[in-house]
């Protein structure tokens, strides 16, 4: 088990901003800050011994203001989001590494939604499982 480990951690946040509603300037609107999740947990197991290096790492956040006066004056809302990612490396040489990526494994979704109401869904993103490949060469 030298050179595997794991790694956790755990944000919150309280914040609070007041906005002026863009369809009507006298109307004053409390909210949090765009952007920012009330938590965030990561969750990361990797092994690190030359020549090979993986890590296996989970990300997830609380839903969140996107933006707080969206269409027709109404804020925007993100879902909450956990995504799982695979990377591995393999050092050939100490000038030549071979690379692998996998983003979202789990193929999740980020939907949006209006007036902090779930079921009033504006939109959904599906970015689908993401491969790369890389080679590096340093001289």
């Amino acid at each position: 088990f030298q050179g595997a480990g794991l790694s956790v951690n755990a944000t919150f946040t309280d914040s609070s901003v007041e906005f002026e509603k863009q369809t009507d300037a006298s109307a004053i609107v409390a909210s949090q800050l765009p952007g920012l999740s009330k938590s965030s947990y990561n969750a990361i197991l990797y092994y690190d011994a030359e020549p090979v290096s993986m890590k296996l790492a989970y990300n997830w956040r609380t839903d969140y203001l996107l933006n707080a006066s969206g269409t027709a004056g109404q804020p925007l809302y993100r879902d909450a989001y956990g995504q799982l990612d695979f990377s591995a490396g393999y050092a050939m040489s100490e000038n030549l590494q071979f690379r692998l990526d996998a983003l979202n494994l789990t193929n999740e979704q980020m939907r949006s939604f209006t007036q902090n109401d779930k079921t009033r869904i504006k939109g959904v993103l599906q970015s689908g499982r993401t491969l790369q490949l890389g080679i590096n060469y340093s001289f």
